[in-house]
């Protein structure tokens, strides 16, 4: 795995759904970028504790945020904390743009 400088953080995306709501198929070229992932390696700058980031943290960050690596063969983004716009708790359902409103 590689290790974040400074206050990076190294996200593994949640991969999108392949098919759209109404139940189409979305070729790869249609489907947008997920902006929804969980903390896999934090660097040492990045603010810790109950209100701050941690590595299993599911998170959603900027959707063109950072940058896309391959580690393994897995792809991963790297990228800093300031992307991050919230965490999340496993019930909680994000949607496709965002945060589900209700």
């Amino acid at each position: 795995m590689v290790k974040p400088l400074r206050d990076g953080i190294v996200v593994e995306p949640i991969e999108l759904s392949e098919k759209s709501g109404g139940g189409v198929f979305l070729p790869q070229t249609s489907r947008k970028r997920s902006n929804e992932g969980r903390i896999v390696a934090v660097g040492p700058l990045v603010t810790g504790g109950p209100d701050g980031l941690s590595i299993g943290d599911r998170i959603l960050y900027l959707r063109w945020a950072g940058y896309l690596i391959e580690v393994d063969g897995k792809n991963y983004i790297a990228c800093t904390e300031q992307d991050v716009l919230c965490t999340a708790d496993e019930d909680t359902d994000l949607g496709f743009t965002g945060l589900k409103v209700s």
